[in-house]
């Protein structure tokens, strides 16, 4: 599906509406996959945005959001729920709850 998404949490607080309407939108083609994790041990959906075409996808792109559920549904879009998992030193990744709201292209 291309859309446009805003993640709607900065490791893992909840933006304010101000800051929301502020934050960076992306746009691509949404992709919902089950995959196995060998952190948690166990297969759970894993929610990417890709690249639309020939467009480059920026340095600051999207994260994965891993153990996707949606939470709501309306005439402006949806909302996807999960937590995002980011680089720590070395081996070590940090999660954060993190939520999408996402509207059509």
């Amino acid at each position: 599906m291309r859309c446009i998404v805003t993640a709607t949490h900065a490791r893992g607080i909840v933006l304010s509406q101000r800051a929301l309407r502020g934050a960076p939108a992306h746009r691509g083609e949404l992709l919902v996959v089950e995959r196995a994790d060998a952190l948690l041990r166990r297969r759970l959906r894993v929610a990417c945005l890709q690249q639309l075409g020939s467009e480059p996808m920026p340095l600051n792109a999207l994260p994965p959001l891993y153990d996707v559920q949606l939470l709501y549904v309306g005439q402006g879009g949806f909302t996807l729920s999960g937590f995002e998992r980011l680089q720590g030193r070395g081996d070590d990744c940090i999660a954060y709850a993190q939520s999408w709201w996402v509207r059509p292209l």
